[in-house]
C-alpha cells in the first residue's frame, strides 16, 4: 500500500509540475545580466573627495520612498505601469507586454543595501485590469545601496519573475537560504476542472539581481471531483469515509497532497537543504484486494544547493509508515 501511495505521490505531482511551468516563467529565468527593466540612475562622483555625491536619492528605506525613488512619477498607494522589456518574459508562455505594479516589500540584505519587491498585474496602457485565468502575476525587483546616508538604486527588473493564475501573485515571504543569502519565497495557485494547486519559485537576492534557484515548487495538490464535500471532510479529518462510500469510484476524486516547508543548515556550505514534508490524503485501490481504502501516509524530499540551483536528493525519504484507515461497516448516520 505505501509503494502505491509513493507512486501516486510522483505520479500527481509530475501532472501538477507540468501545469505549474506552463503558468511560471520562473522554470526558465533570463540571465540576470540580460534581465534589468531599465540602467539605474548612476551616482555622479565628487572630484574632491572621490566618494560618491548625492544628487538624490530616498531619504530613508521604506517601501514607498524606495518606489518613488524608482518610478519618480509614481503616486503614493498607487501603481505604475510599466512596459516589461522582452529579456524578461517568454515567447512560450506569451506573459503580459504591460504591466500595473505597486510595492509589496523591502527585504534588508545587510546594513547598506535594500530589495524593493513590486508584484504586477497584466494591463493596458492605462493600468485597466487585462488578466485571464491563465495569465501570471510578475515579481519585480529594485536593489538599493546606502550612499551618503541616501538610498540609490543600483539593479532594476520589473519582471524578475512570473507565477499565479489570474493575473495574481501569492503569498511573497522573506527568507534566509543561508547567512548572506537573503532569498524569496513566492507562491502561486491555480484552480481548474476540479484540481487545485499552489506551488513556488525560491528567488534569491544578489547584488546582480534576482537569480531562481528553484522553479515550481510544488506545495498542494488536491482532486476533488464530483464527491468535493465529502471528500473535503475526510482529508480535513472531520469523518471517515464509510464501506459504501468507499465503493462508489472514488478513487480518482479523492486526492490530497500538502507540503510542509523548512531550511535545514548543511554544514559549511552556505545554503541550507530546503525539506519538504508531504502529507498524503486519498483513497486508493489496494493492488492485492482491489478494495477501496482511505489512506494517509507521509513522504519527505530534501533538495541541496549545487552548482547553480536547487537539486532533489535522491528518492523521497518515508517518514512513517503510511495509515490505511478501516472505515465502518455501516452506513452513516
Amino acid at each position: 500500500m505505501h509503494r502505491h501511495l509513493a507512486a501516486w505521490i510522483v505520479a500527481l505531482f509530475s501532472a501538477a509540475m507540468l501545469a505549474a511551468c506552463q503558468r511560471s516563467v520562473s522554470s526558465v529565468p533570463a540571465p540576470a545580466a540580460a534581465s534589468m527593466a531599465r540602467p539605474a540612475a548612476s551616482v555622479p562622483v565628487d572630484p574632491a573627495s572621490g566618494a560618491s555625491a548625492p544628487t538624490g536619492g530616498a531619504v530613508d528605506d521604506s517601501k514607498d520612498a524606495l518606489m518613488r525613488e524608482a518610478f519618480p512619477a509614481w503616486k503614493f498607494d498607487g501603481e505604475q505601469v510599466l512596459h516589461v522589456p522582452d529579456s524578461e518574459r517568454s515567447a512560450e508562455y506569451a506573459e503580459s507586454a504591460i504591466i500595473a505594479s505597486h510595492p509589496a516589500m523591502v527585504v534588508k540584505m545587510d546594513a547598506t543595501h535594500r530589495a524593493l519587491v513590486t508584484v504586477g498585474r497584466p494591463s493596458d496602457e492605462h493600468g485597466n485590469d487585462t488578466a485571464s485565468h491563465a495569465d501570471s502575476g510578475a515579481v519585480g525587483l529594485y536593489l538599493f545601496e546606502l550612499r551618503s546616508g541616501h538610498w540609490f538604486e543600483t539593479r532594476a527588473q520589473d519582471a524578475a519573475a512570473w507565477t499565479g493564475s489570474f493575473g495574481q501573485v501569492g503569498e511573497i515571504k522573506a527568507i534566509d537560504l543561508g547567512p548572506g543569502h537573503p532569498a524569496l519565497f513566492v507562491t502561486g495557485s491555480h484552480t481548474g476542472q476540479g484540481e487545485t494547486t499552489v506551488w513556488a519559485d525560491v528567488v534569491e537576492i544578489e547584488p546582480s539581481g534576482a537569480r531562481i534557484v528553484l522553479p515550481g515548487l510544488q506545495l498542494h495538490e488536491d482532486i476533488f471531483g464530483d464527491s468535493s464535500r465529502d471528500c473535503q471532510d475526510w482529508v480535513n479529518g472531520l469523518r471517515q469515509p464509510t464501506a459504501e462510500e468507499l465503493a462508489d469510484e472514488l478513487d480518482s476524486r479523492c486526492q490530497e497532497v500538502t507540503g510542509r516547508w523548512r531550511i535545514d543548515p548543511v554544514g559549511d556550505s552556505g545554503r541550507g537543504d530546503l525539506v519538504v514534508v508531504y502529507t498524503s490524503h486519498g483513497v486508493e485501490v489496494d493492488p492485492k484486494t482491489h478494495l477501496n481504502a482511505f489512506v494517509i501516509a507521509d513522504e519527505t524530499v530534501r533538495y541541496r544547493y549545487a552548482a547553480s540551483g536547487y537539486v532533489k536528493l535522491g528518492e523521497p525519504e518515508s517518514s512513517e509508515p503510511a495509515t490505511a484507515v478501516s472505515p465502518p461497516a455501516s452506513t452513516p448516520p
